[in-house]
């Protein structure tokens, strides 16, 4: 009986470390990555980019990696390679919204509006109303394809996330502890 409870109680931990953690697999992969997020946002671009780099030798299926890659590419003026990154990436997990939102900038940098459009308006489902940024782009983009009063319904929901303060600070994925 005694032999009985320990299992359980055995059995019980070990589910709670495996399955009750519910964040995304991107979540957990921005968590293994953070010491190379840091690197990205105290600018140290080329160290950042060998971290990254490695990582997707490692672990090539890595789709935030990937992101952090293509803006060291972006910082770097590859828009090329970051385009070809942030593709490889989306092939990975498409739940991403700041691969769509790089993307989008990207396709908007290079005059593509149209395709811009559709990644920003994936950003945008995938983000929900947690950053006002894809809207700030998609209001840019739209306000380059003519489109001048859903540009300004954009601009306008920019500015209530903003000013609600619902923008999560770090841009790419909610971080969430693990249970």
């Amino acid at each position: 009986m005694e032999l009985l409870i320990v299992v359980a109680f055995f059995g019980y931990i070990y589910y709670l470390r495996n399955y009750a953690d519910l964040r995304t697999k991107s979540e957990k992969e921005e968590e293994n990555l953070k010491e190379g997020i840091r690197l990205f946002q105290t600018n140290q671009i080329h160290a950042a980019f060998d971290f990254f780099d490695q990582r997707i030798k490692t672990r090539p299926n890595s789709s935030v990696a990937y992101l952090y890659r293509a803006r060291c590419f972006k910082e770097q003026n590859d828009f090329q390679a970051a385009m070809n990154d942030l593709n490889a990436g989306l092939s990975y997990d498409e739940s991403v919204y700041g691969l769509h939102l790089e993307k989008g900038k990207l396709l908007f940098r290079n005059n593509m509006y149209d395709s811009a459009l559709k990644a920003l308006n994936k950003a945008i489902f995938n983000a929900g109303d947690q950053d006002p940024e894809p809207y700030y782009w998609r209001a840019m983009t739209r306000q380059q394809l003519n489109q001048e009063e859903e540009a300004q319904k954009d601009y306008k929901k920019e500015a209530e996330i903003t000013e609600a303060g619902k923008h999560i600070l770090i841009r790419d994925l909610s971080v969430k502890k693990p249970f």
